[in-house]
């Protein structure tokens, strides 16, 4: 919520109002492209698109075509609220089903089926299918995220290193990690709208950090494991 005048006014934001930044949002059959990520990058007269995905599922790539080579999605036309262009939709339930981070966000709430694309050096659109840390803060700045904002959250050291994978209210757990790990400098993390998804994706990223480093973050090591997520909830510190 944004405030235009601290003593009168504070604005009730729309979640599902995204603004013009585009995304594609997952749903159980389909791939959904909105009318703003069609114009910036040029999909307006694309036919199809071909789909690939990372060993570890973390991430879609996607090369569009003037044509429909072997292998690839048709693309159609999806309904949008933008006068000048319609957003573009891509069946591909199979496909969903079978990346096992599609399917978890394509069952999520409607705001957490939003999924923000970028491009890499070749101009091919690139998708997270997790939740992957997008917003970073020096840890001392903390207090600006709101009390209730669940997530995913991991603490760094100053070189950058990870020192603890966690989940939970941000804030709150945040300060406490604050007062029982050494070092803690920056905080990098993402909002997701429901404790028990948040919890999922917590797991996600361990087991991918264990794979990496065959190890736990040092901190997630030594530190109890957080068995009852309500007990995180209680106290604003």
């Amino acid at each position: 919520m944004k405030r235009i005048n601290k003593e009168e006014w504070v604005q009730l934001e729309n979640p599902q109002n995204h603004g013009s930044e585009p995304f594609v949002s997952i749903s159980p059959l389909s791939m959904y492209f909105n009318a703003e990520g069609v114009i910036k990058f040029k999909l307006e007269n694309k036919k199809s698109v071909s789909i690939f995905q990372s060993l570890d599922q973390m991430k879609c790539k996607l090369i569009f075509h003037d044509d429909e080579p072997a292998g690839s999605y048709k693309l159609k036309d999806g309904a949008s609220h933008s006068k000048n262009c319609h957003g573009k939709r891509v069946a591909c339930k199979k496909l969903i089903d079978s990346n096992r981070r599609l399917q978890k966000i394509s069952h999520s709430s409607r705001e957490d089926r939003i999924i923000p694309i970028s491009q890499d050096d070749d101009g091919n659109i690139l998708i997270n299918c997790a939740p992957c840390f997008e917003h970073s803060i020096p840890v001392d700045d903390i207090r600006s995220i709101d009390i209730d904002q669940i997530g995913i959250y991991r603490c760094l050291d100053v070189e950058r290193d990870v020192l603890y994978i966690g989940s939970g209210k941000i804030r709150n757990r945040v300060m406490t990690a604050k007062q029982n790990i050494d070092g803690v400098e920056y905080v990098e993390f993402s909002i997701i709208h429901d404790r028990n998804d948040a919890f999922y994706w917590e797991g996600v990223h361990l087991d991918a950090y264990i794979e990496k480093h065959g190890r736990k973050p040092y901190y997630n090591k030594i530190l109890p494991p957080i068995t009852n997520i309500d007990s995180l909830e209680v106290i604003d510190v």
